[in-house]
């Protein structure tokens, strides 16, 4: 069973990243926080301007562009495009129905029709020398207010050229970066365009939802026959995407509540550092603990707190219908992996980067997530007690409790306060 289940983004018996757009998903989420949150720009309220590497054909970049079409419509005025083999530019916005035929029927955006430009627009094959200089400079030269590098060779922007995506007044010809592609900018030059204003969001962010995409089909595969799966891809896929979303909007919300909170003195992609490092080292230390505490599977379904973790942590339709099987079969070295690394995460977006660091420092880490989780039960009550009642302001002390409440109780529960 071991071997099929490790081979990811199979096409019948597991979740294709390409088909289900997993990675642009969260790339778009992350570009949406950014733009409402910090350009003060709601891009379900307000048109903006895109500019995208990788195209129709592109597995991040073709589905960023879908995704954008559909979830914005006309506010999303797509004004540059290009790929190995061409590139497409459009001030006033490349038409949405060409590129969603370019993108059903897997072409390159050289195949963009020309008479879908306005006036103003130009479209070409890189097989020309025009072309070949459209395709390289288009990145840098088109002003939009948000840039989606989803494909590319590495190091496109580097130390040498990153003033190229500065315009004559110094000001980036974007804004916002959302990186679809991890090596499209070195790390110099991210630096460098952060210095002159770039809102730059980290690679290792903005599209890790392919990678939680392939622990959920993983996950599935350890836990069901390839026929068990097949009978309930569409629900599991359609739960997989709803965790995806809500992760990427939990760590964007997290990584721009930490940039407000420190002046944005430091930039989004340091801050997206911070966090990993706080999630894998704290993920680590309650791996190490866990591997101690806990000798089987069946030592996790005997405790309220971590078997309560697990199903949360599942798809619905496993936690519901196939909760025995995730203790029957899933090796314990991978639940208790799963465990260290869900309870890290969810603290951490919950509380902001630091807290659960500082909390390690007066207990053991073990006990103060047991504490932390034991506590969120308890304000989960107090939040029902209070949605019940009549009190005039019952919304507005729902949000200080969700937004204090679980420090406090755990805090007052390991006596630190």
């Amino acid at each position: 069973r071991f071997p099929a289940a490790f081979m990811t983004s199979k096409p019948r018996t597991g979740i294709s990243h390409k088909r289900y757009g997993v990675t642009a998903l969260g790339v778009v989420a992350f570009a949406e926080e950014v733009l409402r949150s910090l350009l003060g720009l709601d891009p379900r309220e307000e048109r903006f301007t895109v500019k995208v590497t990788g195209g129709p054909r592109g597995d991040v970049a073709g589905n960023a562009l879908n995704i954008l079409m559909r979830e914005y419509g006309e506010n999303a005025v797509i004004v540059a495009v290009s790929d190995g083999h061409g590139a497409a530019f459009d001030p006033r916005g490349l038409d949405h129905a060409e590129l969603a035929r370019l993108i059903a029927e897997d072409l390159g955006i050289a195949a963009f029709d020309p008479a879908r430009l306005s006036p103003e627009g130009v479209a070409a094959a890189a097989s020309t020398p025009e072309g070949a200089w459209l395709r390289d400079t288009l990145h840098n030269t088109a002003r939009a207010d948000l840039f989606l590098p989803c494909g590319g060779r590495p190091d496109t922007i580097n130390l040498r050229n990153w003033r190229d995506f500065l315009g004559a007044d110094g000001r980036p010809s974007a804004r916002v970066v959302v990186e679809g592609a991890n090596l499209f900018l070195s790390a110099e030059a991210r630096d460098r365009l952060q210095e002159a204003g770039v809102l730059a969001v980290h690679g290792s962010s903005a599209n890790k939802c392919g990678v939680i995409c392939s622990s959920y089909e993983v996950l599935a595969g350890l836990t069901l026959d390839e026929e068990e799966f097949l009978a309930v891809k569409d629900e599991y896929v359609e739960q997989v995407l709803d965790i995806l979303r809500r992760r990427a909007a939990a760590e964007a919300r997290l990584l721009v509540r930490e940039y407000r909170a420190q002046g944005g003195s430091r930039p989004l992609t340091a801050i997206t550092v911070d966090l990993s490092k706080e999630i894998n080292t704290l993920a680590d230390l309650l791996h190490r603990r866990l591997d101690r505490d806990v000798q089987s599977a069946e030592d996790v379904r005997a405790d309220p707190a971590l078997y309560g973790v697990l199903l949360a942590y599942c798809p619905r339709v496993l936690a519901e219908r196939y909760a025995d099987r995730l203790i029957a079969r899933v090796p314990l070295g991978h639940l208790l992996a799963l465990l260290a690394a869900a309870i890290a995460s969810r603290i951490v977006y919950a509380e902001g980067v630091g807290w659960l660091t500082r909390m390690a420092a007066v207990g053991d880490v073990g006990e103060v997530a047991r504490a932390y989780l034991a506590e969120d039960a308890r304000l989960a009550a107090y939040l029902e007690e209070l949605a019940a009642s009549s009190l005039p302001d019952r919304e507005a002390m729902a949000r200080i409790l969700e937004a204090a409440g679980r420090k406090h109780l755990t805090a007052r529960a390991l006596g630190v306060e």
